[in-house]
């Protein structure tokens, strides 16, 4: 790789020992990922440079190294990094052997590594479907997009493909690469879930102006904007009121958004988003008042396959912005919280009522993905507020050990997700009709 910079000089004893040995990758990369996992880059970097002269085509070197320039916020060389890890990568085999193959497609788009837990380098994906994927029922082949596009040679180890999982389908963010990600099922010829060619008219502006006016909806008015343009005058004449949700348009997850309620709020934000646009998104008042005790806010969460619906979890918090983080405060096993979402996830349609049911029905049939998620509220007139219509919602299984009623959702999840596939399989569909 040219432009390769000198290894940093690093006073951590353990780093210089293994300096002055002859190089062992496989150590070398161990030790990096201790440093990432404790946030020391300059240490990280050494080890991982010297490994780099021994290995220059090694994909956990590679990616391990984008992790490190991302953790020093240097995200143009973290990049670059990623797409040379990408470059020499090869797809994942596993599964069940002799069954169906599931090529389950990976799309990183301008997406560097970023060191996570135990300082192991990962690409964050907006869904972990994937992870529902039977693999006692299915040969598994997991790629990335960019791997097969670029290295032909890499279809090799694919094999023989009879359905297609694309994760391709998060419209902000992977919109520019949604041709090539088609090209590359349409090279297959088989059946694939969530086509790719569907995918780019599902972002949020689209889902506001094709939905907005199902009965049974309060769908909050969206808009994506520049950044040169994002001022409290430009808000007001787009026809929002105060407050007014800003929040960065490629970043799915939406930690950062940031409620603001006038000029000075809206500046704060533009100062520091990273992105040339960001979306606008109406706030709709919906906290839920507790005589005695501050207010919360709550999220459903209802995932379809085929318009089959599974409810997936609901969270509670203590801001407008809930993404289930006080769940051990706010949802102890047996608390009221608790029980509602056991519940909920019991029976969706009698929790949320006839009104909301209608409704989010109605979404699922108009919305042209066989795999699809909505984030919600019900209003205490019965009908559901909107939060986000997306393809890449994701089914967090970290509480599942608390509570049991978890566990009945993703054992669900893995049945719809077996059930969409053979069907798929059997029927040659590339999308439901």
């Amino acid at each position: 790789m040219e432009g390769t910079p000198e290894v940093p000089e690093t006073v951590d004893p353990l780093v210089t020992a293994l300096l002055e040995r002859p190089a062992d990758p496989a150590q070398l990369l161990q030790l990096a990922q201790r440093h990432l996992d404790h946030r020391a880059w300059d240490a990280a970097e050494a080890v991982l440079w010297r490994a780099f002269a021994v290995v220059p085509q090694h994909l956990l070197v590679l990616s391990h190294l984008s992790a490190t320039y991302t953790g020093r916020g240097d995200g143009e060389t973290a990049v670059a990094l990623a797409r040379s890890a990408l470059a020499v990568a090869r797809p994942d085999v596993d599964g069940q052997v002799g069954s169906p193959t599931v090529l389950i497609l990976h799309v990183a788009g301008e997406q560097p590594f970023r060191p996570g837990a135990g300082g192991v380098a990962t690409i964050p994906s907006s869904t972990n479907l994937y992870a529902f994927v039977d693999r006692s029922k299915f040969r598994v082949v997991r790629a990335y997009a960019e791997t097969l596009y670029a290295h032909p040679a890499a279809w090799e180890s694919v094999g023989r493909v009879d359905v297609v999982l694309s994760l391709a389908v998060d419209a902000a963010i992977h919109g520019w690469q949604l041709p090539m990600v088609q090209s590359l099922i349409d090279r297959l010829g088989v059946p694939v879930v969530n086509p790719p060619d569907r995918m780019s008219g599902l972002d949020r502006v689209s889902n506001y102006q094709r939905l907005s006016d199902i009965e049974g909806l309060e769908y909050p008015r969206v808009a994506l904007l520049p950044k040169a343009a994002l001022t409290a005058a430009r808000l007001e004449a787009e026809g929002f009121v105060w407050p007014v949700i800003l929040r960065n348009s490629m970043d799915h997850f939406g930690g950062d958004a940031v409620l603001a309620a006038n000029e000075a709020d809206v500046a704060a934000f533009r100062d520091r988003l990273p992105t040339p646009e960001a979306f606008a998104i109406q706030y709709v008042d919906n906290r839920i008042e507790r005589p005695g005790s501050d207010p919360v806010w709550r999220r459903f969460r209802v995932a379809f396959f085929d318009g089959r619906p599974v409810p997936v979890n609901l969270h509670f918090d203590t801001g407008w912005n809930v993404h289930g983080r006080r769940r051990d405060r706010l949802m102890p096993p047996g608390s009221p919280a608790f029980e509602q979402e056991r519940a909920f996830i019991e029976d969706w349609r009698r929790f949320v009522g006839p009104v909301a049911e209608a409704a989010l029905l109605e979404i699922s049939r108009r919305t042209p993905a066989d795999y699809l998620g909505i984030d919600f509220t019900v209003m205490s007139d019965g009908r559901a507020l909107i939060f986000e219509v997306n393809p890449a919602m994701a089914l967090l299984t970290e509480h599942a050990g608390t509570a049991p009623h978890i566990g009945t959702s993703i054992a669900r999840y893995r049945d719809e997700l077996t059930r969409l596939l053979l069907r798929r399989i059997e029927n040659g569909e590339g999308t439901r009709g």
